[in-house]
């Protein structure tokens, strides 16, 4: 599919310089109006999920009714309304606070829905604090406390790990990759209502989180890989983990597959939850294979598509 971002001509190698905070990355010492220029072309319709952050509270809502329709659970709207609301509240928090950097010499690392966040950045705090009043409604009046608790666990992790992220602690952060910790915090939210509604943990449904947190992990690495080797960041040089996972991404994909089908053998197990993450890290494979005939755009799309598809699919099974 062809990208709708024109192409930008190169940038002279002489506007960037080298960075003693981030030794693996190449950072611009000036203003670089022919990135901005890229990222604010106008946005394909199949992209407009993605910019306004609606493609993770999709992802999260559709694999949580999954889980709870694998153990007979009947999907409470409440439930899933708080769960789509706070995990949308926490990708736009994450972005308006990427968003600053807009301004700053980490220009590059950015990405269209960065830029897009930055540009309305009043209209998403709007929408946040419209989001948030609703929230805060939803779970006094209609959420169990089982789930109640759960989900302010959860939330205190997510703040955690986020006021760790955008603290500039680099140091620390070699502790586990972040693509790692996002999959696996996001995994863990999303199997939230499940173990709040009656479901015991046991050694399937722990599985289960495992094998959906490895992955979106999976997802995450796949967008690291793909954006870090784009032609607009041609003069970034990756991380050596993110160098090291490009070039073994098919056997990582391969291995989710593998392990989520072998998983069908535990005592106890559920057939469709680990079918669609078999058929989810096959399609993140498959698209790995395709990378160099997809736009780094449809890339982005197809991604998240391909957590969707095998999701819907065990549901209408």
């Amino acid at each position: 599919m062809p990208s709708s971002t024109p192409q930008a001509s190169p940038v002279p190698p002489a506007a960037f310089r080298r960075d003693a905070r981030a030794p693996y990355l190449l950072q611009p010492s000036s203003d670089l109006p022919l990135i901005r220029r890229v990222h604010s072309a106008p946005i394909a319709w199949w992209l407009w999920w993605n910019v306004l952050s609606l493609d993770a509270p999709a992802v999260a809502c559709l694999w949580a009714i999954l889980f709870l329709r694998s153990a007979g659970i009947r999907p409470p709207l409440s439930t899933l309304s708080a769960l789509a609301i706070a995990v949308w509240l926490i990708y736009t928090f994450d972005r308006l606070l990427d968003s600053r950097t807009s301004r700053s010499h980490n220009e590059l690392l950015l990405q269209k829905r960065h830029f897009f966040c930055a540009r309305h950045r009043f209209a998403f705090t709007a929408m946040a604090v419209a989001a948030s009043v609703v929230l805060l409604f939803l779970c006094k009046e209609y959420l169990p406390l089982a789930a109640l608790r759960a989900g302010l666990f959860w939330g205190a992790i997510v703040l955690l790990y986020l006021c760790f992220i955008h603290s500039g602690a680099r140091g620390a952060a070699g502790l586990m990759p972040k693509e790692i910790a996002v999959g696996l915090i996001f995994a863990a939210g999303t199997s939230v209502p499940l173990w709040s509604l009656g479901e015991r943990i046991s050694l399937h449904s722990a599985m289960v989180t495992l094998l959906f947190g490895l992955l979106c992990s999976l997802n995450c690495l796949a967008i690291e890989c793909w954006e870090s080797s784009s032609p607009e960041n041609s003069l970034l040089k990756p991380t050596p983990w993110i160098g090291w996972t490009d070039l073994h991404l098919n056997q990582l994909a391969a291995f989710v597959a593998i392990a989520a089908q072998l998983a069908r053998f535990l005592p106890g197990s559920r057939e469709l939850p680990l079918l669609a993450i078999s058929l989810a890290a096959i399609l993140i494979l498959l698209l790995n294979i395709s990378r160099k005939s997809l736009s780094q755009e449809s890339l982005r799309v197809l991604v998240d598509a391909a957590l969707v598809v095998p999701a819907l699919l065990a549901l209408f099974y």
